[in-house]
């Protein structure tokens, strides 16, 4: 992403429909272009001038230290190539701004953990490691798109101190509004089950049983802090809060912060909350619970590489191995 030179240096543009997408959803389209920036050894720059209308630096460091800011006087679509691995084309194009140009006379180019698991010497290593190495392989992407800048850690530390974030803390991510459309609700006794599972295999006498509870549905903060008690649940106040994505790009950080994580995988949102977790530990699969769907992934536009559910039978015995792991590693 660093190339000696920025004006030799070959770009892949990425670009997404400008219809209104969530913060996961927009997260994983982008995880499926620096996927293939990085197999075809071609520097990443995002589009993203209307990014809830900020842009992408309001939040993260640039993919290029050096090259983030290449003026670009034109550009060939990745469908126009032979092969988008050894064209000298300087910059590549690898999605349009609306789905209508969206061409499906070709297939798009896999995307990394697809070529990943082709290579088992690999994936056995790995797999010693971690129960789901196509999770670990989307995750080190993750870590390195996530780069939060200077000054949303500080404003984000600044949060962490006013509303109490401390640990041990389980994070909860309770999904309503439109996703109940793709997928039905589950209660918010069902969040709360595993939040008491989990501090009864933990024990925490000297501290309080913290929850950091981010949910789209204001109700929900009420309801929690009215009907559980044993709990003190810490959260940004919807009614106080200014951009939406500030607070989206809070809440995510915060529950992946979190020593526990309880929300579903249906949500984009939620499963890119585990994917930034695995950083924490050096197998995190179990340090996380999903109340619906396997973990699973797939770009935009069912596109690129899908990953299928994967259900892995985690105990909260597990909690305490994984707990070790992280303090030796």
């Amino acid at each position: 992403m660093n190339p000696s030179d920025c004006k030799t240096a070959k770009y892949l543009l990425c670009e997404w429909p400008t219809m209104v997408w969530g913060l996961g959803s927009v997260t994983h389209h982008i995880l499926y272009c620096l996927s293939i920036a990085v197999l075809t050894k071609r520097v990443l720059l995002i589009d993203a001038k209307n990014f809830y209308p900020r842009k992408w630096s309001s939040y993260f460091l640039e993919p290029s230290d050096k090259c983030w800011n290449h003026t670009r006087e034109s550009y060939i679509d990745w469908y126009e190539l032979d092969d988008i691995e050894t064209s000298d084309e300087q910059v590549v194009r690898l999605f349009y701004n609306t789905t209508k140009n969206f061409n499906r006379t070709r297939d798009y180019p896999d995307m990394m953990p697809y070529s990943f698991i082709k290579n088992m010497t690999l994936y056995k290593q790995i797999q010693g490691h971690h129960k789901q190495p196509e999770l670990w392989v989307v995750s080190q992407l993750v870590k390195y798109l996530y780069e939060l800048n200077s000054n949303f850690k500080k404003r984000l530390q600044k949060t962490k101190e006013w509303i109490g974030y401390k640990h041990p803390i389980v994070g909860v991510h309770i999904r309503r509004g439109d996703k109940i459309r793709e997928a039905p609700p589950v209660p918010t006794h069902t969040y709360m089950e595993h939040v008491a599972r989990y501090y009864e295999h933990t024990p925490n006498a000297e501290h309080e049983s913290l929850v950091y509870l981010a949910s789209d549905d204001a109700n929900v903060y009420n309801e929690t802090t009215n009907e559980y008690k044993a709990y003190r649940f810490v959260y940004i106040d919807p009614s106080t809060t200014g951009r939406k994505l500030d607070r989206a790009v809070a809440d995510l950080f915060l529950l992946a912060d979190s020593d526990f994580f309880v929300g579903t995988f249906s949500s984009s949102f939620g499963r890119l909350i585990h994917e930034l977790r695995q950083q924490k530990y050096e197998d995190g699969v179990c340090m996380g619970v999903s109340l619906d769907r396997g973990y699973h992934y797939n770009s935009c536009c069912d596109i690129g590489y899908k990953l299928t559910d994967i259900h892995i039978n985690c105990s909260y015995d597990n909690i305490t191995i994984e707990k070790t792991l992280k303090q030796l590693f």
